[in-house]
């Protein structure tokens, strides 16, 4: 009988009752009506001590009525081994679980119901102990057993399918998973759409689609398990708890900490109300902590850890390990209270635990001596932290061998400590090994969204995570710039290495995990069939697999497993040498396809060389608290320190708020004054030091990360304000960068003058000249507030395949954008364009993009639509742009062409110009990364560039900017020079050659009209 029902045992005992009893039990019928009642009465109010006292009496009186082996005996052993379970005792329920699996199969045959849940239990419980061979083994018999009778298609089938899958998955062998979920899956997709087993073998896949280090692709999956679930079993069933914890882990790991947090808490709402001190509870009292602290919120994650403590220490005790979890979570947070000598005392007491608890060499010792370390450092007690560093540094490469993130991380943090110790060699030595690390993982795309495996929500792994890092590795690179400049002011004979090195570090740090994983995303659907597409692949299945060993090794350390540990890192060397040949044979045979990823970072002297004569470039990223500077130029090359990189944040802030004042919230007409003093704090601070490298640039490449991405530098002062007004008149003739330089973005240093794409070749009927879509027919008005998604309301849509489509409903809700028409035909106009190149309204929907025959050989393609950043419709994860949206969505047609679609496109235009596209968000993601990745898809698909606004403004002054822009290309100024000049007319009111431009508004000075467009592009042709 399945365990955990007390029905079950209460109808056992009945049967009992039944039974002529001996006259040595007279009272019999008594206790056993005691016991049922008692069982009864315990269970539903979670007293599994007192549960399973009573199951053992009933269990005795059992056996003395109708012997050992009697199936009624099995029944009650398998309820109370469930109760045990329970307690978290699943030692001592092992030896039941058998017992009642032997009765079940002698008694009744190994194919009865009851002896394949007796099995299905057993299997279940050797799982959680670590006894992975035996529960695998149990696995592959049931399936056997179903395949033989409900056949390959039935039900019984898939659901035993799907069973090994996840043993196999809590071994860490994700890929052998992979394709048993395949198995189940395909099965399962011809059931109903609402089908339960349906719902539960999506949300499995989707776990270890996380696994493998693809939650944009597991997102889909949860959303789906989760609608299914709530409106099959209700909204307080504890299976929709679990589907919402799962989405938020989800959410977490992609960094969307905002949205992971209502997940959370509506998991915990549903656990706390069917026991608020049982140790589901306490998975989400720790979960949501979890996402409290990623966010920053430490005050208000404490009394959740300290609540998920209490419950395991009176669970476990005060001597386990999951108890110095707790304590480890909890001492954590304090740190990040700033009380470290709060937190000490609790990291000691957690070490000490687990050294009495766990195995000489088990990761969490190390963890645990790496976390007291970082404690004590916090106390300024450098000296005393080192040895731990040491310690627990030594110990995860003893542990994980040389490529492991665990080893890559704590060097990181020990490279730090050596910087507080002024040992700055020493720091450049650790920092630089822990770089090499990163880099060889990213090179083979190894856990980049998260390095994992699908049991990380287990609370044996729940450590509590660094809110200060959205991508933790991340960290490397900012520690060995740090590190690098420390060292050059020690030893000036090193600094010109040392600052190569660092601009190596800073391109790898300045493209963010987001940014790297929508390329990523788009480079997969760009692959296609072919060779790339093979040897993309093949990549992706040793990433795969590279995973997989990174988790499996993990859990052999733990076990103590050494016979299959030396053998598992042969298998991560041999896998490792395998990704790099394959990222070899990429960047060599596919250059187009690298530029797309931009994985890989060019030297000093390579970004020089392919710099003009009269071009130069400057990198500004943020590394920890500080900002870096780097400018090469024709003649020289400098770099710069700046502290206060949250300062340099909040004035980027408050400046974008000047000049897109409704992305902030502000409804009043009208723009606020612009703030030039601030601004021109910006660039004395991260500019002007390093421009005497740009001595005789006319054209600059930038390259910027984070906050400072959300601001384009052409509005930056190059001199202090002549006076306090910000009239008019005073902006007009304000010297800013704009003027100075022809400002071209780039996505990546990589991308800088790569191998060009070769063009499509034109229709048989030419070039055609401009190509239009805009103006779509929304009804609005969603898009004023740009956060539509509300996950927990809409699921994500997805067609039978799985994949994730837009929903139109709520693209439908986007606010009308009428005044683009005005842009579209002020363009068509210049150019000459006949009206059936403009699509406007209806007429301008995703499916008539991709099957217009012009836009492949338009010279000039015009989009006025707006702009979908990643999580604002339905969870998608990547950028797009979005159109009239179908009556329902299809994958030729869901309203949002997203940047994956557009490196299946093929182009030919000189450049492609994105109107209206809003990059502010309201949850504070950055927009310029989801900007970088549309444009890397466009370039990819073969545009020489994009001209793209960054928040909205007047119609009016939007026609006009692009409209001289485009005058100016025409004349045959390169494409940056052509904004230059088009900028500079609509902030003056006078064209190059003097003469005026036609409506021109003395408010047209602020640079909210005249700065929103950036070129984007590889080159500056």
């Amino acid at each position: 009988m399945p365990p955990g029902r007390a029905g079950g045992l209460l109808t056992a005992l009945a049967l009992v009752l039944a039974a002529p009893l001996s006259a040595a039990e007279p009272d019999a019928d008594t206790r056993l009506a005691r016991i049922e009642a008692g069982i009864g009465a315990a269970t539903a109010a979670r007293r599994w001590d007192e549960a399973i006292a009573l199951g053992r009496e009933a269990l005795a009186i059992e056996e003395a009525a109708k012997g050992a082996d009697h199936p009624e005996v099995g029944g009650t052993l398998s309820l109370i081994a469930g109760w045990l379970v329970r307690q978290g005792k699943p030692a001592e329920a092992t030896p039941l679980y058998r017992r009642a699996l032997a009765i079940f199969a002698v008694k009744l045959g190994p194919d009865d119901r009851l002896s394949e849940q007796a099995a299905s239990n057993l299997a279940a419980n050797l799982q959680a102990l670590g006894s992975y061979d035996e529960a695998e083994g149990l696995y592959r018999a049931a399936l056997g057993r179903a395949r033989a009778k409900a056949g390959e298609e039935g039900r019984a089938t898939a659901l035993a399918y799907n069973n090994l899958a996840y043993a196999l998955g809590r071994q860490g062998r994700f890929t052998e998973a992979r394709d048993l979920y395949a198995r189940a899956l395909g099965i399962a997709q011809r059931w109903e759409p609402e089908d339960l087993d349906l719902a539960l073998i999506e949300g499995n896949v989707a776990s270890n689609l996380d696994a493998l280090g693809r939650p944009i692709e597991a997102e889909p999956l949860y959303r789906q398990s989760l609608a299914v679930r709530i409106a099959e079993l209700g909204p307080d069933d504890p299976a929709v708890a679990t589907s919402y914890n799962n989405l938020g882990f989800n959410l977490d790991g992609q960094g969307r900490h905002a949205d992971a947090a209502p997940a959370y808490r509506r998991a915990l709402d549903i656990r706390t109300a069917i026991d608020p001190d049982g140790l589901a509870a306490a998975t989400g009292y720790n979960n949501a902590a979890h996402n409290l602290n990623r966010q920053g919120d430490y005050a208000g994650a404490a009394p959740l850890y300290a609540r998920a403590l209490a419950i395991w220490q009176r669970t476990y005790g005060t001597d386990h390990p999951v108890t110095a979890i707790g304590l480890s979570n909890l001492a954590v947070n304090l740190e990040r209270q700033g009380k470290a000598a709060e937190a000490q005392p609790l990291f000691e007491q957690a070490l000490a635990i687990r050294l009495r608890t766990l195995r000489a060499g088990h990761p969490d010792i190390a963890t645990a001596r790496l976390r007291l370390g970082h404690v004590l450092a916090a106390q300024g007690r450098f000296d005393a932290a080192l040895p731990y560093y040491e310690q627990g540094v030594a110990a995860r490469r003893a542990a994980f061998g040389a490529d492991h993130p665990a080893l890559a991380e704590a060097l990181a943090d020990l490279a730090d400590l050596y910087l507080s110790l002024g040992r700055s060699a020493d720091a450049v030595k650790a920092a630089r090994e822990a770089a090499e690390i990163v880099r060889r993982r990213r090179a083979g795309r190894i856990g980049d969204a998260r390095d994992s495996d699908g049991a990380q929500q287990a609370i044996a792994r729940a450590e509590a995570g660094d809110a200060r890092r959205f991508d933790p590795l991340a960290g490397a690179f900012a520690t060995l710039i740090r590190a690098n400049w420390a060292e050059a002011a020690r030893s000036p004979g090193q600094a010109a290495a040392l600052r190569a090195e660092a601009f190596l570090a800073a391109q790898d740090l300045s493209v963010s995990a987001a940014a790297r994983s929508m390329a990523r995303t788009a480079a997969r659907t760009a692959a296609g069939e072919g060779p790339l597409g093979a040897l993309v692949r093949r990549q992706q299945d040793l990433s795969d697999r590279a995973a997989e060993l990174d988790a499996r090794l993990l859990r052999q350390l733990i076990a103590g497993d050494g016979g299959r540990i030396a053998q598992t890192r042969d298998l991560i060397a041999a896998n490792a040498r395998d990704l790099a040949e394959a990222d070899r044979r990429l960047a060599q045979d596919f250059p187009s396809y690298a530029r797309l990823i931009g994985a890989q970072s060019v030297a000093l002297g390579e970004a020089r060389g392919r710099l003009g004569a009269a071009d130069g470039l400057l990198l500004i990223v943020a590394a920890g608290d500080d900002l870096y500077s780097f400018a090469l130029g024709p003649g020289d090359v400098r770099w710069s320190r700046h502290g206060g990189a949250a300062v340099v944040a909040e004035t980027v802030r408050r400046l974008r708020c000047q000049v897109d004042p409704k992305g902030c919230g502000d409804a009043a007409p009208g723009w606020p004054p612009f703030d030039r003093t601030a601004a021109f704090g910006l660039y004395r601070d991260l500019i002007a030091p390093v421009e005497p490298a740009l001595a005789g640039s006319r054209g600059l490449f930038v390259v910027t990360g984070g906050a400072l991405a959300e601001l384009p530098l052409g509005l930056l002062p190059t001199a202090p304000p002549a006076t306090g007004s910000a009239d008019a008149a005073a902006l007009r003739d304000t010297p800013w960068l704009a003027d100075r330089y022809a400002l071209t973005v780039l996505p990546a240093v990589s991308v800088l003058r790569a191998a060009p794409v070769t063009p499509v070749a034109a229709t048989a009927g030419g070039q055609v000249q401009f190509v239009g879509y805009g103006a779509p027919a929304f009804v609005g008005p969603a898009g004023e507030g740009r956060n539509i998604d509300d996950f927990l309301r809409i699921p994500q849509p997805v067609d039978r395949a799985g994949q994730g489509l837009a929903d139109p409903s709520a693209l439908r809700e986007l606010s009308p954008l009428p005044g683009t028409e005005v842009e579209l035909k002020a363009m068509a106009a210049t150019l000459s364009a006949t009206p059936e190149l403009l699509h406007l309204g209806t007429a301008a929907t995703e499916g008539s993009v991709r099957r217009d025959q012009a836009v492949g050989s338009a010279r000039i393609i015009a989009f006025a639509t707006h702009g979908i950043l990643p999580g604002e419709i339905g969870g998608l994860r990547e950028p797009g742009l979005a159109f009239t949206p179908p009556e329902t969505g299809s994958p030729e047609d869901d309203g949002l062409l997203a940047a994956s679609e557009v490196t299946g496109m093929h182009l030919s235009a000189d450049w492609v110009i994105l109107s209206a596209c809003n990059t502010a968000t309201a949850d504070g993601t950055p927009g310029a990364d989801s900007l970088s990745s549309l444009g890397r898809a466009f370039l990819y698909a073969g545009a020489g560039s994009l001209l793209a606004s960054r928040w909205r403004v007047a119609d009016d002054a939007t026609a006009a900017l692009t409209v001289e822009t485009l005058v100016a290309r025409k004349a045959g100024l390169s494409r940056a020079a052509a904004l230059q000049q088009a900028m500079r007319a609509v902030r003056t009111g006078r064209r190059a050659d003097g003469s005026a431009l036609p409506g021109w508004s003395p408010s047209w000075a602020h640079p909210a009209a005249w700065a929103p467009f950036t070129v984007i592009g590889s080159d500056d042709g």
